[in-house]
């Protein structure tokens, strides 16, 4: 009973209408509606509280000290009745977050690392620290008596460099092997700058001697802290950051990685990647190269011929040129594409060896050029396939995908995302044959259209609405201000279009039963283009 009602509680640790992921209000009352429910909705409301200083407002006002404002500020000494009521909370706590954003203040901590003696630790089931410090100017209060070996996941989440916490995040990781030996996740990340100088020599040492470890997200490591990691039978997913120094290579410099599924690599550029690359004993299944400057149509050629072939069991490949990724937020960006050849099918041939590839992700400004016979090529190399996205954030051009492309993929792949533009340019009438021979998919929910002008929307949200046919499905329109306003137009008309299908198959079971629809649908559909296109 107790199981079934945790496992219940626990969708209320993600809620839509939440605070971190918590519907603190809703767990509450399901705590105080009956004994059954109290324990459990008590664990689920207390697991993540994330602030500390929520643990203080469990007790009793009279023990409160408060300023001017209202805002506590001190706790008078606690009596047996009210530690053990603070412990009741405290002792189902499974993560703790200390952060500049909801401060943790020095009386707080030094409350609950000083309980009686009969207690011991505040924090039985803590599993999980997560440490915040983008700014880098508030010092935190003394927080390591909540590290031990209970401790399998910790995460730093860091900004400017330098911090005033340097010191104390410094010692508190090289400390790591001695204090947290059961550490299965480390993540150490910089989000503003590069990491601190000390950083890479300091994590170079640790993380080998974390036996335990199976997850490491950090800094590019030096060679030696690179060769040990290497070696951890444990470790299964790694990230590395481009690093202030580049990684120094030896001349027999391997990397084994045995049991690694997933390796994510930042660099400079895609030489570097496919040098990198190259010291590999062994491709873990699923890799992602990210570098910040445009690779050449060469470069990424040699990147996925000299990959090592030692596995052909991949199933996830992603190549992400970083600023064309953060276009999709600056459009006006975008408009600077590369001049030159374009990627074809014959840069992908080297990837048509891995036929269990599930997931394919490039990110270039290169255009890419693919003809039908083209899709159908890769479409049947990578039967397996779910995820693809060709250049998904830097659309402005032509479109990659035709519609007799986008017919062969829905026939020849099950899949579940679909990031290629479509060109519709050139679509003018109904095909007289059933799409796709009949094949449809029901769970894509968008589809990527390029800026070129839509030849017929009714047509194409006819064909659309065939292929795909989850009830959410909808283009994507993106309304930028150096999109012309015919292409949005058109795009929000086939949208309008689709909807209106929707609603006809919910009256009309045997809607699809007739290809190509009757002239009675046509012009409903046009009328609402129409109607859309003048707006």
């Amino acid at each position: 009973m107790v199981e079934v009602l945790s496992e219940i509680f626990s969708w209320l640790q993600t809620g839509e209408d939440t605070i971190e992921g918590v519907d603190y209000r809703s767990l509450a009352a399901l705590a105080r509606t009956c004994r059954s429910f109290k324990e459990p909705a008590l664990d689920a409301l207390w697991a993540y509280i994330y602030q500390l200083p929520r643990l203080i407002r469990s007790l009793p006002e009279s023990v409160l000290e408060r300023n001017s404002k209202k805002e506590v500020v001190g706790v008078r000494p606690l009596a047996p009745n009210e530690w053990s009521r603070l412990y009741s909370y405290s002792s189902r706590v499974k993560d703790v977050a200390i952060s500049e954003v909801h401060p943790t203040r020095n009386f707080i901590l030094h409350l609950l690392a000083s309980p009686p003696p009969d207690m011991g630790f505040m924090f039985p089931k803590l599993r999980r620290l997560l440490v915040v410090d983008e700014k880098g100017s508030l010092r935190f209060p003394e927080y390591r008596f909540l590290l031990g070996p209970h401790i399998i996941d910790l995460e730093y989440t860091l900004g400017w460099n330098p911090s005033v916490n340097d010191d104390v995040t410094k010692a508190i990781i090289a400390s790591l092997p001695e204090v947290c030996p059961n550490i299965r996740h480390l993540q150490v990340i910089w989000k503003i700058y590069h990491a601190a100088d000390w950083a890479v020599d300091v994590i170079s040492e640790t993380a080998p001697q974390l036996k335990s470890l199976e997850e490491l997200i950090c800094p590019m490591l030096n060679t030696y802290g690179m060769t040990q990691v290497s070696q951890l039978a444990s470790l299964q997913y790694l990230v590395l950051e481009e690093s202030v120094t580049d990684l120094a290579q030896g001349a027999n410099d391997v990397y084994e990685f045995a049991n690694l599924e997933f390796l994510g690599v930042t660099l400079w550029d895609l030489a570097k990647m496919t040098s990198f690359f190259q010291l590999l004993e062994r491709l873990p299944g699923s890799f992602a190269a990210h570098v910040h400057t445009s690779p050449s149509l060469p470069a990424l050629e040699s990147f996925f011929c000299d990959i090592p072939r030692n596995n052909l069991n991949v199933h996830n490949v992603e190549v992400v040129y970083e600023r064309a990724s953060m276009d999709s937020f600056w459009p006006m960006g975008r408009i600077h594409r590369h001049h030159g050849p374009s990627i074809t099918i014959h840069t992908f041939t080297p990837l048509r060896q891995f036929s269990s590839l599930r997931s394919l992700d490039i990110e270039v400004t290169i255009p890419i050029s693919l003809s039908d016979a083209d899709i159908e090529d890769l479409s049947l190399a990578w039967p397996n396939l779910v995820d693809i996205r060709l250049n998904e954030k830097n659309l402005w051009g032509e479109g990659i995908l035709s519609v007799t492309g986008l017919e062969i993929l829905i026939r020849n792949c099950d899949l579940a995302y679909i990031g290629l533009s479509l060109d519709a340019s050139k679509l003018y009438g109904l095909p007289r044959e059933y799409p796709a021979d009949g094949y449809a998919n029901d769970i894509v929910p968008t589809l990527p259209v390029s800026d070129s002008r839509i030849g017929d929307p009714v047509t194409l949200s006819l064909l659309l609405a065939c292929l795909f046919t989850a009830k959410s499905f909808a283009p994507r329109v993106e309304k930028f201000p150096v999109h012309p306003l015919e292409v949005i137009r058109h795009e929000t008309s086939v949208a309008a279009c689709i909807r209106e299908i929707r609603e006809m198959e919910r009256d009309d079971k045997a809607f699809w039963r007739k290809w190509p629809p009757g002239e009675e649908v046509m012009e409903t559909l046009r009328e609402i283009c129409e109607r859309e296109i003048r707006r």
